[in-house]
Order: structure tokens, then sequence, then C-alpha cells
């Protein structure tokens, strides 16, 4: 005689969500063993600040199936809605001969996304080929720089690192970005993405911030915190302009990459890249 429990499905905590049983009733004989699917919806609105959801599912057993004892399966999920925004150069035209060049346009929408969501514009300067020597949570795809005043007579540049894989923090890797800002073809500064408790007490916490290392004085200063959301692919690196030696009379600067992962493998993207910082409140314009 197989025995027979009616399944049921209780949230816990987390966000809002629902579950549906694809069956209410589950019998067994003896050796036997079944599967019971379950679908957790989890709207991409509800989840805000906190991205989890937990529940049980409950089997009570009918007459004295499983003697009497009924069973009792968590599930636990972390969801990540995010947007899907895509983007197309409409390339401008050539002008008049002797004349400039018409505008070129980005379009850019969100059609298949969850959630609504924003873009960001930088210079791209590497393209680095997978090659699995990392992980590929830490390994590189791509690096730019984005440049946006925040006073009046210095800027904000932001090194953004593209990876091939997700992280769940970014903290167990890092990222060195060595800065030539004088031309002479010697790096003169490393920006680093650190621990920041390693970094100040020895102790991992698990927040993340940049720092800078003077190389010709071998010192070290903190910069600002690092943007790398848990679970995602992008890791963006602030340091200021001013503490380059950046001005709007020695603008330019080239970078180089090394990563490395949670295990210590290294690896050095491929190529060095330029890049010309803006004057202050001056910016690319892009539609």
């Amino acid at each position: 005689m197989p025995a027979t429990s009616t399944a049921t499905a209780t949230s816990s905590g987390g966000v809002a969500h629902t579950v549906k049983l694809f069956s209410w009733i589950v019998s067994l004989d003896g050796h036997d063993s079944t599967e019971l699917r379950m679908m957790l919806n989890v709207p991409a609105a509800t989840p805000g600040a906190t991205h989890d959801a937990s529940g049980i599912i409950s089997f009570a057993p009918q007459g004295i199936a499983n003697n009497g004892v009924a069973l009792n399966l968590p599930y636990y999920v972390v969801t990540r809605a995010r947007s899907k925004a895509d983007a197309r150069l409409r390339q401008g035209e050539s002008g008049d001969e002797g004349g400039p060049a018409k505008q070129s346009s980005v379009r850019v929408d969100n059609r298949t996304g969850a959630i609504s969501g924003s873009d960001d514009f930088y210079v791209w300067g590497l393209k680095n080929p997978k090659t699995g020597t990392l992980s590929a949570a830490y390994e590189p795809r791509a690096v730019s720089v984005q440049s946006f005043p925040v006073f009046a007579t210095d800027n904000l540049l932001v090194l953004a690192v593209n990876k091939y894989g997700r992280f769940s923090n970014p903290a167990a890797g890092e990222y060195h970005i060595y800065l030539d800002v004088n031309g002479d073809g010697i790096y003169d500064f490393v920006l680093f993405l650190g621990d920041v408790g390693s970094m100040t007490t020895g102790v991992g916490n698990g927040q993340i911030a940049t720092f800078l290392l003077n190389i010709a004085k071998g010192t070290v200063t903190a910069q600002l915190p690092a943007d790398a959301p848990t679970d995602g692919s992008m890791v963006l690196m602030p340091v200021l302009s001013s503490h380059l030696g950046i001005t709007a009379q020695n603008p330019r600067l080239s970078y180089a990459v090394q990563a490395f992962d949670d295990t210590g493998a290294g690896e050095a993207v491929t190529g060095v890249a330029s890049f010309k910082d803006l004057p202050p409140r001056s910016r690319i314009r892009c539609s």
C-alpha cells in the first residue's frame, strides 16, 4: 500500500512571492521515488533592498502513512531583477568636403528588461580575450574610462572593468590598473581594488574601495568606495584626476590592467590603452 501525503507550501520570509505546486498529492510505494515540481514566482518589482525569499514545503501523511510523521523541506532563493538595455550606434555621415562631420547618436532601449534601468557611457580602452586563466567571475572582458567634473578644477575618473562572469563578492579578487600620466612609458601609479578591512586592520570585511599606490614614493592612499553590486559583472574604480597630476595642461594618461581571482591566479589584460581627460565642466554629449 503506497504512502500518501498532502503537499502544501508556506512562505516564511524575504520579499513577497508565491509558490505553485504542480501536484498536491504525493504517493510512494516501497523502494520508490518521485519528483514534485514547483514554480516560485518573485515579481520583479518587489525585491527592493532585500533580494531573498524563503519558505517551507510540508508533506502531511494521510492515515498511517510514514507512521504519521510529517516532512518539511525548506526552499530559499536569492533574486536579482535586472534591466536589459540594448544600445545601437547610429554613425554620422561625413559632411561636405572641408566641413564638419554630422553628429552620431546612440539609440538605447530596454524592451525586454524586467525593471527600469539607466545607461552610462565610457571610453572603451581594452578588450581581453577569454582564456580561462582566471575564474570567469574575475576575468576581465573589457576596460574603459569615464570622466566627469566634481569640482571647479577637478574631475572624477572612473575606470570600469567588465568581466566574463558574475561574482558573489568582488572583495575576493583584485584589479591593478597601472597608470602612466606623463607619457614617458613608465608607470607612475597603480590604482587597485582592495578589501577595506584587509587594508586598514588586516582583517577582511567584504567591503571594497580603491587605493592608489604612488610608485616613486612607495605610498598608498585611500581613494573612494568602489561600486560593484553583488552577483554582478562590473567593477567601477574611482580616482580624482588631481591625485594623478592630471590637469588641463596635462590631460593624457595610458593604462594597463592586471587581474587576480579568489584563488590567487593572475592575468595581464591584453594591450595598453590611452585616455584624454576633458577639462572640468566639459562633457561628451550622447543621445
